[in-house]
């Protein structure tokens, strides 16, 4: 197995995604019981980058084909299909404290979305360092670091409307 993410959840199941055309989302539930989801299941595809379970219950399934929602009725969508989104190669998810689920895409920059709609997208054009988001994280509130590979980016209080770059060079740092 390719594996590419290896995620915890808040109720403790672990859940991994791979590269395997065979199982390419595998939930291992806290009793020992696994579910995996693949394309036969209706799974975007088999190139699994990242999932996440949302704080209401539902999966997020990032692929290189696309982005698919697990609801927890167990029907799948794949909502990348409907949103429009320039960049469907998903790299990174994250939801946040507004139950926002933030979406890291290789190219296409950030989108976010609230209740499977798009409500913001961040590129280049309005301040990411670039559009390639391989991680996003939680410092403390409101902060958020999207690492890109010697600098990263900190997205700063949610009434700014910037980002700013830190660049690390040895043992200096310079913000911009």
């Amino acid at each position: 197995l390719r594996i590419r993410h290896v995620g915890l959840t808040s109720d403790n199941e672990l859940l991994v995604s791979t590269f395997s055309t065979e199982i390419p989302q595998i939930c291992m539930k806290p009793d020992g019981t696994i579910k995996t989801w693949s394309v036969d299941d209706g799974i975007v595809g088999n190139r699994d980058r990242v999932s996440i379970k949302t704080s209401w219950g539902d999966y997020y399934v990032g692929t290189a084909q696309g982005l698919t929602v697990i609801h927890r009725n167990g029907s799948l969508d794949t909502i990348s299909k409907h949103l429009e989104m320039e960049n469907v190669y998903i790299m990174w998810l994250y939801e946040d404290d507004d139950k926002q689920v933030w979406v890291g895409t290789n190219g296409g920059g950030v989108y976010i979305l609230k209740d499977e709609k798009i409500v913001k997208h961040y590129t280049t054009d309005m301040g990411l360092a670039g559009n390639v988001i391989f991680k996003i994280y939680a410092v403390r509130a409101f902060d958020l670091v999207f690492p890109l590979s010697v600098q990263f980016k900190l997205f700063g209080d949610p009434e700014s409307v910037g980002f700013f770059i830190f660049i690390c060079s040895g043992s200096k740092l310079d913000t911009r």
